[in-house]
């Protein structure tokens, strides 16, 4: 049965309780999050680089700049928080946007991070067709170790695995279909026998961060 708890708090991308000033999402996309994020109590505003998208968010009122971190000019420790669900596998130089998410965020502020894990157990079961390298749109794909290794030379401080929400059945249902050369947004459902395999693989990845199908982890700028 899935854990719907952890499933909401993933969604809501684990936001503090209590709302404390600004926030920032990369890539916002349509502001489907920044809607969410607005009301529970969040003064959030996005970036986009996709001008439809951008269209979309602004026709629901919510303040998005066409671009990236580049169109926030000089502002520093501007935010509280800032999310980036499923953005620096994309961008062509991940320690520059990260630094420059160290640079907007206050002291004490957090970085809240998703992207795909090489060292993902599905990875090394379906290889060049695990959905995680979506080649060519991802140009980077990390491991646990690699991106806490670097958020830590940016000089983050506090780097945490976020609780684990399960991910494998769909993800093995979707890296199945692309091996199949089915469409991997419409899998057919996996065998009986490949589900017990997913739902082994959910066990172990609940107990090891380092082998989960994504990364998710959040980082302190120290205060």
């Amino acid at each position: 049965m899935p854990d719907y708890r952890a499933l909401l708090d993933a969604g809501g991308r684990h936001l503090p309780k209590h709302p404390k000033g600004r926030l920032l999402d990369v890539g916002c996309g349509n502001g489907d999050f920044l809607e969410f994020a607005s009301r529970a109590g969040w003064q959030a505003i996005g970036v986009e680089p996709d001008p439809k998208a951008v269209e979309v968010a602004r026709a629901r009122g919510l303040t998005v700049h066409l671009g990236g971190l580049e169109t926030l000019g000089a502002e520093r420790e501007a935010f509280e928080g800032i999310t980036m669900n499923h953005v620096i596998e994309h961008v062509h130089h991940p320690r520059a946007t990260l630094e420059a998410c160290y640079r907007l965020l206050k002291p004490g502020g957090w970085l809240w991070i998703e992207t795909p894990n090489l060292d993902a157990q599905g990875h090394s079961r379906f290889r060049e067709n695990w959905v995680g390298l979506d080649i060519p749109r991802h140009l980077v794909v990390f491991t646990y170790r690699a991106l806490t290794s670097l958020l830590q030379e940016v000089g983050f401080v506090r780097i945490e695995p976020l609780p684990y929400y399960p991910l494998c059945e769909r993800v093995y249902a979707m890296s199945r279909a692309i091996a199949t050369s089915a469409s991997p947004h419409h899998p057919p459902p996996l065998s009986q026998e490949e589900r017990i395999i997913a739902l082994q693989a959910e066990v172990d990845a609940r107990h090891r961060p380092e082998i989960r199908e994504f990364v998710m982890i959040r980082a302190w700028k120290r205060g």
